[in-house]
């Protein structure tokens, strides 16, 4: 029974690290080939207009700027990590409670790109925030988001094991008030105005595979396993 139970932790202890971290923690890793991060990137059209929500202290909207040479503006309710972002990165920044969005203050009327990510799982209502974005997207614009993936293989070994612990950041981040998994995060978006044009995953270690234009069958249904974050494109209906 001793030994059985020491094989139960070390299996858990194995899975869970090799699980990279979901959320950034107001930083960027472009290291990892099919990241979350470098996917998000390669999404995103060169010289568009992008409102970036949820911008954190700017570690994504430089890189939009530098090696895709777009605009930038951002809003963020945290306004210690806004005081953070360094001069020129952005257009403008706000700071705004993204949960209670009545106007969108910015002087930018319609963006070709609204990017969420990592952001909805933190929101009371991430729909109303879905809904809302319909009035600063172009009507042939594109809404870019990322959401951790509850149903990897990691949170599901610990599941088979008794555990679901929360943690400080990842898939299990405490302060994550929404849990998604790759079907219902399809049903978040098309129930809110939206057409999906495309589904990614965000994995340091296999999102170059599961991404790969000529992945299987296979491969597609492992990413519901292996994906950390569930990456979708999608345009106003």
């Amino acid at each position: 029974m001793a030994s059985l139970k020491r094989t139960r932790l070390r299996l858990t202890e194995l899975w869970h690290s090799h699980l990279p971290n979901t959320t950034s923690e107001y930083t960027l890793d472009m290291t990892h080939r099919g990241g979350t991060h470098s996917t998000l990137l390669e999404l995103v059209p060169r010289q568009s207009r992008v409102l970036e929500l949820g911008c954190a202290s700017g570690y994504f909207g430089a890189i939009l700027k530098q090696q895709r040479q777009c605009k930038v503006w951002g809003i963020d309710s945290d306004i210690t990590a806004l005081q953070q972002i360094p001069q020129g990165i952005y257009e403008s920044t706000n700071n705004v409670d993204l949960d209670h969005v009545n106007e969108w203050p910015l002087p930018l009327q319609t963006a070709d790109v609204v990017l969420m990510a990592d952001l909805l799982e933190h929101l009371i209502r991430p729909e109303q925030l879905l809904i809302k974005t319909h009035d600063i997207l172009a009507p042939d614009g594109l809404l870019i988001i990322s959401l951790p993936n509850i149903a990897h293989i990691s949170v599901r070994i610990s599941l088979l094991f008794g555990k679901f612990r929360y943690k400080q950041s990842g898939i299990l981040d405490r302060t994550h008030l929404h849990l998604y998994t790759f079907h219902t995060a399809c049903e978040l978006i098309n129930n809110t105005g939206f057409t999906i044009e495309n589904i990614r995953s965000g994995s340091n270690w296999s999102g170059w595979l599961l991404n790969h234009p000529n992945a299987s069958r296979v491969a597609k249904v492992l990413r519901g396993l292996l994906a950390t974050n569930i990456i979708i494109t999608a345009r106003p209906q």
